[in-house]
């Protein structure tokens, strides 16, 4: 099922990008591994570091370059297999002695985000394969909170937690992207309607939750005489109608009022939102909410220069001895990770405004329509603690900005083959033992599933006689030739290099392979598949031309 949606008229905005790259930085000949699972310890993912490669992954998968999108599909397809594989952990303490499965962990959203988009521009590609798809049907993504966040009263200790500032705006602007992002690629496989609600669902939820007065956003009266008696709610009393008439202003508390964690999570928020019109469930915005946003905006650009800075000028609340103070003197940007702030051209949030809610507020200073992606890493050795990754250059810039402003085509369409491969006697069938994992041979008298087989023609279109392809067991692993020819085959690997990449050849004629057509697998060195004494017997790759038992008709299906 395709996913397409007119082109917006391109909007008059400046988005700056990296300089290209000179490669595929998903290919597994790179230096950094992109599609190895990274871990904190025996059995809790690494957030951080995974965002960084899904961040890649998801980059690759978009680039105009075929070879990119390839690797993009396989790199993903292993990362995606390590994680499912992982058995329930305990996350942070915030989460008490709640244990969470794969993609369930905190602020996981942003990587599931990733993994979905991802997999739907292969689609459109003509890049996404069955197995693949297959792996990230597997995925349950759960929204999880810091039971800490928050400005109401049974959450942490006595005064609440606007002592700390500690928002849950960060965590419900991430779980709609998540939930969102969801509902898309269940749309997408034509899953049922109720499954595709309920993921929407979850997703508008979690997004009014982002733009509420007790959970994300604090509205805080500065008219307020200070000191004042600290209590739960703290700084945050204000309501919508006070900010409507401009008596409130719209705070994102994280340590301070960090501008990054108010209006630049409208970042996610607008990813959230591409991907539900995507799955056909496109949210309505409420005129409280409405206001809420803009009234962040507004917060935003007070306190940004006209040159594109954060100011230092923000509130922070502190409790002393039960009496709340107000100071002015917080750095809006927030510190970020490793003492690197955030920049206001990381949030290009003014076209969202303008197209979902009602209009960005008239800017005084700084009108957040611009991004620039050279502000994030590109290197994981050289990037602070892998936190300015391209995982967030992409949902800043392109999620949450560059789709907003023009959607590109999105598909769970299947780009490869499933393959039977009958040998010579005609009545055995290629197989891969136990599924994979272990060696191929020529002694299955019947075709089922180890037996079956995904085949990816690496330059795409038709399938043609000549063309390189590699085979993958439903399993994962790729049907390999070891030491590139004239020895064994068999299938231990998940990645397709040059032991796994066979010249497909029609035994024949040329031109287009069809099914039922005989066919014969030439290795990287030249040898061919051949199953001895034409069948029922062991695989190997030991000659260097084809007779009879190098000859298997195949039975074809694009998928």
């Amino acid at each position: 099922m395709h996913l397409k949606a007119g082109l917006l008229a391109t909007a008059a905005v400046l988005f700056v990008v990296p300089q290209a790259f000179a490669y595929c930085r998903t290919d597994p000949h790179q230096t950094y591994d992109v599609s190895s699972l990274k871990m904190i310890n025996a059995t809790q993912p690494d957030s951080q570091a995974n965002l960084f490669d899904y961040g890649i992954i998801f980059e690759d998968a978009d680039d105009t370059d075929a070879e990119c999108q390839d690797w993009a599909a396989i790199a993903l397809s292993k990362k995606v297999r390590w994680t499912l594989a992982l058995p329930y952990y305990q996350d942070t303490p915030r989460f008490g002695t709640t244990f969470v499965g794969p993609y369930q962990g905190w602020l996981e959203g942003a990587n599931v985000s990733l993994v979905y988009a991802a997999a739907l521009r292969l689609g459109a590609k003509g890049r996404l394969t069955k197995p693949l798809a297959g792996l990230i049907d597997q995925i349950s993504y759960v929204q999880n909170i810091d039971r800490n966040c928050g400005f109401v009263s049974n959450r942490k200790g006595q005064y609440g937690v606007w002592v700390n500032g500690n928002s849950c705006m960060d965590d419900w602007a991430v779980a709609a992207s998540g939930s969102a992002w969801a509902a898309a690629w269940k749309a997408a496989r034509s899953r049922p309607a109720t499954q595709v609600q309920a993921a929407a669902n979850a997703a508008k939820a979690a997004i009014a939750n982002a733009f509420n007065l007790t959970e994300s956003v604090c509205a805080h009266r500065p008219g307020d005489p200070m000191p004042a008696i600290a209590t739960s709610d703290g700084p945050c009393t204000g309501s919508v109608a006070e900010l409507a008439a401009g008596t409130a202003v719209a705070l994102g508390l994280h340590n301070g009022d960090a501008i990054p964690y108010g209006l630049g999570l409208i970042t996610s928020i607008a990813s959230a939102d591409v991907a539900l019109g995507y799955a056909g469930y496109p949210p309505t915005y409420t005129a409280d909410q409405k206001t809420v946003a803009k009234a962040l905006y507004k917060n935003g650009d007070l306190h940004t220069t006209a040159g594109g800075d954060f100011k230092t000028d923000c509130y922070r609340f502190t409790n002393q001895s039960g009496l709340m103070y107000r100071y002015s003197d917080f750095a809006c940007r927030e510190a970020g990770f490793g003492g690197v702030g955030y920049q206001p051209e990381m949030f290009p949030v003014y076209e969202f405004f303008n197209r979902r809610l009602g209009g960005a507020p008239v800017a005084v200073n700084y009108s957040f329509n611009t991004f620039d992606g050279g502000l994030f890493c590109d290197n994981f050795t050289t990037c602070v603690g892998g936190f300015w990754s391209p995982g967030r250059r992409a949902i800043y810039g392109k999620l949450g900005y560059a789709w907003v402003v023009s959607r590109p085509p999105l598909s769970a369409d299947l780009g490869d083959y499933t393959v039977k491969l009958k040998t010579y006697d005609g009545v055995h069938y290629v197989s891969a033992r136990n599924g994979g994992g272990s060696d191929v041979n020529a002694e299955a008298s019947a075709a089922t599933y180890d037996e079956t087989f995904s085949l990816v023609d690496v330059n795409g279109g038709q399938l043609m006689s000549g063309d390189v392809v590699y085979l993958q067991v439903l399993e994962g692993q790729y049907i390999t030739a070891n030491d590139g020819g004239g020895s064994d085959v068999v299938a231990q690997h998940y990645t397709p290099v040059g032991w796994e990449r066979f010249t497909i050849e029609k035994t024949w004629g040329t031109g287009q392979i069809v099914s039922g057509n005989p066919v014969a697998f030439r290795t990287e060195n030249g040898h061919y598949w051949s199953a001895i004494d034409g069948g029922g017997g062991e695989l190997l790759a030991p000659y260097l031309g084809v007779v009879t038992w190098e000859v298997f008709t195949i039975d074809l299906t694009h998928n």
